[in-house]
C-alpha cells in the first residue's frame, strides 16, 4: 500500500504546482483496507469545494490504476483540529495559536506557538512559578515531540 500512498503524493505534488493550488499542501495519506484518506490544508484553510475538486482529480487516476483495490472509499478533507501535526507547514500555519504538546518523555504542556524553523519551534508557556503571571519562552526540537495539536478552546 505504500506504493499507492507515494503515487497519490506524487499526483498531488503535480496538482499543487498549478497556480490555483500553490498554497495547498498534503498533510497525510492514510490507507486501511479499502479506505483511502487524504488530508490536505492550505495557508488559509481548505474548503469543501476544494476537497471535492481534489477528490474528483484523484478518482480520475485511481479508477484507472490496477494498484488500487476495487470499490475503494476515498475521503479528502482537512486534517481538522483534533488531529496531531504531521508536517512542518502545519506548525508554520498555526503560529500564534495555543497548542497541546506531549513530549517523548510523556510530559504534557500547553502554550502559544511563537515561531518555527526547520529544527523546532518556540512556545510561550506558563511560568514554572505559578504565582507569576508572565509566560516564559521554551524552545523545543521536533524530535522531542510525540504529539502536537491545536488546543481547542470554547472561551
Amino acid at each position: 500500500m505504500n506504493d499507492v500512498s507515494n503515487w497519490i503524493e506524487s499526483l498531488l505534488e503535480k496538482l499543487f504546482q498549478e497556480e490555483e493550488w500553490q498554497h495547498h499542501f498534503l498533510v497525510e495519506v492514510v490507507i486501511r483496507d479499502r479506505k483511502i484518506q487524504v488530508f490536505l490544508d492550505s495557508e488559509s484553510g481548505i474548503t469543501i469545494q476544494e476537497c471535492q475538486k481534489v477528490s474528483r482529480y484523484l478518482e480520475h487516476y485511481l479508477d484507472e490504476d490496477q494498484r488500487v483495490v476495487p470499490n475503494y472509499n476515498l475521503e479528502v478533507s482537512s486534517p481538522g483540529l483534533d488531529r496531531p501535526f504531521r508536517i512542518y507547514r502545519q506548525y508554520q500555519k498555526n503560529i500564534g495559536r495555543k497548542l497541546d504538546v506531549v513530549l517523548t518523555s510523556g510530559k504534557k504542556m500547553e502554550g502559544e506557538l511563537l515561531s518555527v524553523d526547520e529544527s523546532g519551534f518556540r512556545m510561550a508557556v506558563p511560568h514554572p512559578d505559578k504565582r507569576r503571571k508572565e509566560s516564559v519562552e521554551m524552545p523545543l526540537k521536533y524530535d522531542q515531540i510525540k504529539q502536537a495539536k491545536v488546543k481547542i478552546s470554547f472561551s
